[in-house]
């Protein structure tokens, strides 16, 4: 129990929707930090996603909605290069049709640190 009034933090990177050939900004917040956006995918679709940060070692996770521990998951940390060379790149197939979740974090959890999210057909 506490005194001292507690503030929800709403962060607009948590459930933001994001679409093939798009490009989106973003920032962990604090240490810790995960961010998710949706996308909305077809079984068969072909992605290149990328995570770039000037400060942070961007990791990325992608997954369908209802099986996001499941065979079709994926993650990568550091396959990009980037300005201190820890982007994460991660081609993605998806395995099903459906929402799809892309988790962008920061390996270290140090945060706070901008970045960009790229998802390209391919």
């Amino acid at each position: 129990m506490t005194d001292v009034e507690l503030t929800l933090l709403d962060d607009p990177d948590h459930g933001m929707e994001i679409g093939v050939d798009d490009l989106q900004y973003g920032n962990i917040d604090y240490p810790g930090d995960l961010d998710w956006f949706a996308i909305e995918l077809d079984e068969g679709d072909e992605l290149l996603i990328t995570a770039s940060s000037p400060n942070a070692d961007m990791g990325l996770y992608v997954g369908p909605l209802l099986n996001l521990s499941g065979d079709d998951a994926r993650s990568d940390s550091d396959s990009g290069a980037g300005v201190i060379g820890a982007d994460a790149e991660l081609r993605y197939i998806a395995a099903s049709t459906g929402t799809h979740i892309i988790g962008v974090f920061d390996e270290t959890q140090f945060g706070p640190g901008a970045y960009a999210l790229r998802v390209e057909s391919g």
